[in-house]
C-alpha cells in the first residue's frame, strides 16, 4: 500500500493562504473595534474626573470665605446678645 496523499496545488495553496490573511484582518479590525470602545469609555470616565475635580477645586476656593463670614456673623449674633 502506497500514500498516495494528494498536495494541493499551488492555486488552492494560494487560496488557502489568502483566506487566512482575510480571517487574520478580520480578527484584528474585531480587536480594534474592542479597543476604541474601551478608549472611549475610558475617556468618558476622564471627562467625569476632570468635572468632578473642577467642581471640587471650586468648592474647596469659597470654603475659607464661607467659614470666616460664618464666625463673624456668630461673633455678631453673640455681642448682640450681651450688649
Amino acid at each position: 500500500m502506497s500514500d498516495t496523499t494528494i498536495a494541493p496545488s499551488a492555486e488552492e495553496e494560494r487560496a488557502l493562504h489568502f483566506k487566512r490573511i482575510d480571517a487574520e484582518i478580520s480578527r484584528v479590525f474585531t480587536e480594534n473595534e474592542k479597543m476604541r470602545a474601551e478608549s472611549e469609555r475610558i475617556r468618558t470616565e476622564i471627562s467625569k474626573v476632570m468635572a468632578e475635580t473642577a467642581k471640587l477645586q471650586t468648592e474647596t476656593k469659597w470654603h475659607p470665605y464661607v467659614i470666616a463670614i460664618s464666625l463673624f456673623a456668630a461673633g455678631i449674633a453673640f455681642a448682640k446678645l450681651f450688649i
